[in-house]
């Protein structure tokens, strides 16, 4: 399939909402391993609705997660729409690959980063495992969807070797010896 034949839009969206929903799922797993449903977005929604910090705090706020829940979806819609749209560029353009995994990179280090600020600000009220193990699920169920729907990706990495989209800059001359 060429990028042509996809709508961005829908395929940003359906990307961006099933690794939403891979995080959400994730999220609820843990959670209910260590007996506290839903303790996870409970905890983010309390930090994001009224920038409380929910250390020790047990009871459930329905509000503080709906309002997580509908930001949490919002903001992986947007990194769908975001990623499908590189990927789309990166089809017709080989040359760009390397950008597209550079952005990958650095987006996964800034939500680590963001994670553990995030987990500090808490206490650790918020579990850290949880969410760095959520953003990675979220983040290989995303990556995942895009190379199976964009088989000229893969056929790119199959022809050149990423990095080698391009041709290097001869060397420089080298300089004479001072003797």
């Amino acid at each position: 399939m060429q990028a042509e034949n996809h709508s961005t839009v829908r395929e940003g969206l359906l990307v961006g909402l099933l690794g939403g929903g891979a995080v959400a799922l994730w999220w609820l797993a843990v959670d209910l391993l260590g007996g506290t449903p839903l303790a996870t977005p409970n905890g983010l929604g309390r930090v994001f609705i009224g920038a409380e910090r929910p250390a020790g705090s047990t009871s459930l706020a329905p509000g503080a997660i709906a309002a997580f829940t509908v930001v949490h979806f919002a903001l992986f819609a947007v990194l769908g729409l975001v990623l499908i749209r590189l990927v789309h560029l990166v089809s017709q353009h080989w040359e760009y690959r390397m950008g597209l995994w550079i952005g990958v990179v650095v987006t996964t280090a800034w939500l680590a980063f963001q994670t553990y600020a995030l987990a500090r600000y808490t206490e650790y009220a918020i579990s850290l495992w949880a969410v760095v193990g959520g953003a990675l699920v979220g983040i290989g169920t995303m990556l995942a969807l895009a190379w199976a729907r964009h088989p000229a990706l893969r056929q790119s990495l199959r022809q050149v070797p990423l990095a080698d989209e391009v041709e290097s800059p001869p060397a420089p001359p080298s300089l004479p010896r001072r003797g």
